[in-house]
């Protein structure tokens, strides 16, 4: 009957000759209750002065008899850990566990191992059931001397967490540094969430010469994930953005956002879908010209992104209809603004509603293009005006005055009634005016 225990410590510790900054002092048959020994981690590779010793943390060895073949190619075994032993480990620093599955009949032996970190096993033990004596930990295999020194050097770290410490929050404000350990390192090319329930990590807060463990779960996501300045502009037909802001979706997906309004989604370089957002809200200028550059992108007219240059594929026939109907229709209100002199800049289509826009239409129609409009028509305007110049009655090019078309009625004398409102855009221009009248053609 082989010895199963001293099999495996002897397993452990041949592994620990094989790591140069290692020393262990773990004995067969020791009858130390919970722990089985400790390692010594050397500040120099093969010292072994005890002025080079940097940290010491305990250890548990564990034999079990197996002889599944499928056991023994495996990276990684559940294995259940007593309560007791979870709860001494989470108060006492932690420490590195080992169990061993040893061949009874040809002695083949594969070691797996884990690192016990303080707060993962405060985690663990709250979801324990009332009275559960022993929960299933995953062990990862160990073979590799480089990797168990770092499991030592991690343990170590770790064994400074105290679960009855709380965490203050306050030390994330100002100057705070944060430091991540793992065993294995953190792929934080891409957005990752940690979370100290499913993984083995450590979280180090820095705040001057206070260095503080947290437990603590974090979302992280890298710099190029953020939204950024792309640092070149893009450019479709005559419509050109020198600001562009981009992001990484993933690995082969880059989203390139121009203005408030356009969203361009690039796939592996090539691939392009586009979106054009009227819905938000941006002055006048600005959605003409994202209209414009959306336009020449559903003609498939050359996107440039810098010097690269991509071509888009076309849009629907219907699509291009209402977006040029649209585009009319805002393209004659700057027409109209222009020519009263209010600055297009301060207009937001967005919050003109749909009756505002229709006196509007009918405002442009009178004014920019001088048609004569009655009330019987539903007009409502004249283009002409029959007073001298000097009674600035209403020709409201000639005078700059506070306007803001907002309400457009037709009295019984048939005059029109021009009412100016902040209402509309929050245009303020040079003069006091707050009511323009204009006679209609009877």
């Amino acid at each position: 009957m082989r010895d199963i225990e001293g099999s495996a410590v002897r397993a452990v510790q041949h592994l620990l000759d094989s790591c140069s900054q290692l020393r262990g002092e773990i004995k067969e048959g020791d009858r130390t209750p919970i722990t089985d020994g400790f390692i010594d981690r050397y500040r120099v590779a093969g010292s072994s002065k005890r002025s080079d010793i940097i940290g010491r943390v305990a250890v548990q060895v564990k034999g079990k008899s197996h002889q599944n073949k499928k056991r023994f190619a495996a990276k990684s075994i559940p294995y259940p850990i007593e309560t007791e032993v979870l709860q001494f480990f989470r108060d006492n620093g932690g420490g590195v566990y080992f169990c061993v599955l040893v061949h009874p009949e040809t002695g083949q032996e594969r070691v797996f191992a884990r690192t016990l970190i303080p707060y993962v096993l405060n985690r663990m033990i709250n979801k324990m059931s009332p009275g559960q004596k022993s929960l299933s930990v995953k062990l990862d295999v160990c073979e590799d001397p480089a990797r168990l020194d770092r499991m030592v050097a991690f343990a170590f770290e770790t064994s400074k967490q105290d679960v009855r410490q709380g965490f203050d929050p306050s030390l994330l404000h100002g100057d705070a540094e944060i430091e991540i350990m793992s065993i294995d390192g953190l792929d934080l090319s891409r957005p990752a969430t940690l979370s100290l329930d499913t993984q083995d990590y450590a979280v180090i807060i820095r705040s001057g010469d206070l260095r503080v463990h947290a437990d603590i779960d974090l979302s992280i996501v890298p710099a190029s994930y953020v939204e950024h300045e792309a640092g070149f502009a893009v450019s479709c037909g005559d419509v050109r953005y020198d600001t562009v802001y981009a992001r990484k979706i993933d690995d082969t997906t880059v989203q390139i956002r121009l203005g408030e309004h356009i969203m361009l989604t690039i796939e592996n370089g090539k691939r392009l879908s586009s979106e054009l957002d009227l819905a938000t809200s941006d002055t006048l200028p600005e959605l003409i010209k994202a209209m414009h550059f959306f336009t020449a992108l559903a003609n498939r007219e050359k996107l440039w992104f810098g010097t690269e240059q991509l071509r888009p594929e076309s849009a629907e026939s219907s699509f291009l209809d209402g977006l040029s109907d649209l585009l009319e229709r805002y393209t004659s209100l700057a027409e109209l603004f222009a020519l009263l002199e209010v600055d297009a800049h301060l207009i937001y289509p967005t919050k003109i509603t749909p009756a505002q826009m229709n006196r509007l239409g009918l405002a442009y129609r009178a004014i920019v293009r001088g048609e004569e409009l009655s009330t019987a028509t539903g007009g409502g305007i004249a283009g002409t005006c029959q007073q001298s110049d000097s009674q600035h009655c209403g020709c409201w090019h000639r005078k700059r005055c506070h306007l803001l078309v907002h309400e457009i009625s037709v009295d019984s004398y048939g005059w029109i009634h021009a009412r100016t409102s902040s209402a509309l855009a929050g245009a303020v221009l040079s003069a006091d005016v707050q009511c323009l009248t204009m006679p209609t053609t009877r």
